[in-house]
């Protein structure tokens, strides 16, 4: 199992959240749109102990900036 290197998050207009997360090289950069705080706190929570059980609670879209 890979490290997750990076997280980040961003308010939505419509107060929900966009949480990214990166495993690896660019071209593993994903981001699901439309969570709550408490699934960005639960996933913050789940990253800093290095687990993933977060990656299958939701349904992630892969960021191709870099393809």
């Amino acid at each position: 199992m890979s490290r997750i290197s990076r997280r980040r998050t961003a308010r939505n207009d419509n107060g929900t959240l966009t949480l990214e997360y990166r495993d690896g090289s660019p071209q593993q950069h994903y981001q699901v749109k439309g969570v709550d705080l408490g699934d960005v706190v639960e996933a913050l929570s789940q990253w800093a102990e290095n687990r993933r059980h977060f990656i299958a609670k939701h349904t992630w879209e892969r960021l191709t900036l870099w393809d």
